[in-house]
């Protein structure tokens, strides 16, 4: 086969290369270095946006991290929250309960005191205040009162309280007198003898009565607050030489007066 260039054109052929090649080279040495330059900023911006990258990833995976914490606390406060609820709604379903009895003791007291309240006032209507007029007329015609005296108002009469005491002087002799002298004496200038007579008879009145009232200077008596009804009066004096007053009564009002004089003087 015969060669594309004969032996002795090699070594002008390769210096001619060399030579192009060397003239080539130093055309492309600064697009080389442009290159280079390039390729080193790429670098570097690769690895800013690499650092920049992780420092994202960082941030992103403290912030999810903070959300899931946050999350967890949020749940956690949601179940408290339930938790209250469920408690709150529990006291108020107590409290319910508890008003609810309140309201039925509340009624039940309310009632009871109007119970009461209308007794009160039935008891009241049923009462009253009873007032007394004693004086006696003495042989001088003049009309004194019964001062300073206590009264009886008894369900008794005079006979039936003294029924069974004997009628005896102090020695326990009979004596010729009824019960109003003995009484009465025994309170007076009689005493001495009749004494004995007259306590007993004080004691027995004193046990039979509702109720006592002491006269005034005017002879008045009073009884205040006592039920209407029947009743008898009943006062022993040493006034005008002695006598027992005894009068039968019937309080049909809240207020109601009555006198007692020589009339009802019993012997």
């Amino acid at each position: 086969m015969k060669p594309l260039f004969p032996h002795a054109l090699v070594p002008a052929l390769f210096l001619t290369c060399a030579l192009m090649l060397a003239g080539c080279g130093e055309d492309l040495r600064p697009k080389v270095a442009e290159l280079e330059t390039s390729l080193e900023r790429e670098r570097n911006s690769s690895k800013a946006l690499a650092s920049e990258l992780v420092e994202q990833r960082a941030k992103s995976d403290s912030h999810f991290k903070k959300e899931i914490t946050k999350r967890v606390s949020v749940e956690a406060e949601l179940e408290n929250a339930k938790a209250s609820v469920t408690e709150l709604t529990r006291k108020l379903q107590e409290s319910r309960m508890e008003i609810s009895e309140l309201n039925e003791k509340a009624e039940r007291e309310r009632a009871r005191f109007e119970r009461a309240e209308a007794a009160k006032a039935a008891e009241a209507a049923s009462r009253a205040t009873l007032t007394a007029q004693l004086g006696l007329t003495m042989k001088s015609g003049d009309t004194k009162p019964v001062s300073n005296t206590k009264v009886y108002l008894t369900k008794k009469s005079v006979s039936e309280i003294l029924a069974g005491l004997p009628i005896t002087y102090n020695d326990g002799k009979p004596t010729d007198s009824g019960m109003g002298f003995n009484w009465s004496g025994g309170l007076g200038k009689y005493s001495v003898i009749l004494g004995s007579f007259a306590n007993q008879a004080n004691k027995r009145a004193l046990a039979a009565a509702i109720a006592t009232a002491d006269t005034d200077f005017n002879g008045l008596a009073v009884f205040e607050d006592i039920p209407k009804g029947d009743y008898f009066l009943i006062c022993a004096t040493a006034l005008g030489g002695g006598a027992v007053l005894e009068k039968k009564v019937t309080i049909l009002t809240s207020k109601a007066k009555v006198a007692l004089s020589n009339s009802d003087a019993i012997e």
